[in-house]
């Protein structure tokens, strides 16, 4: 049974791969070329973008323990991260890691659409943040 499981994902693992460096497809539609070709250019940018995306995912966690998380937040936060540039670098660029931040988002938001306690939030917002 591991055998199996494990070529599924040899398999699986292999075909992203090479979907993700034969074309810079995206589930956003049509994608920055030219971003992407000169990504490293934009390293402080990314940096910029991601560090307002670590504050919004500590700030669902800080309003969940107060009790003062806005209705939608982690919804507008799946948006904020849609919008911004790097997550299409990663997407196309780091493919290896982009399935694991999109777990770590609906993590945090079942967290919080369960009600769960506010270390189980707040531990969900810092797996986010690691990724």
């Amino acid at each position: 049974m591991i055998n199996s499981l494990l070529k599924a994902f040899a398999v699986t693992a292999s075909i992203a791969l090479a979907l993700g460096f034969c074309s810079a497809a995206s589930a956003h539609g049509e994608v920055d070329e030219v971003l992407l070709a000169e990504f490293e250019q934009h390293l402080d940018d990314f940096e910029t973008e991601i560090d307002a995306l670590v504050a919004a995912a500590e700030n669902i966690a800080s309003s969940y323990a107060t009790n003062a998380i806005a209705e939608g937040a982690v919804a507008d936060f799946i948006e904020q991260w849609e919008a911004v540039e790097v997550h299409v670098v990663i997407e196309n660029k780091a493919t290896i890691a982009y399935p694991g931040i999109w777990q770590r988002i609906f993590a945090l938001q079942g967290a919080v659409d369960g009600k769960q306690s506010t270390a189980d939030v707040d531990a969900a917002a810092k797996r986010l943040t690691a990724a």
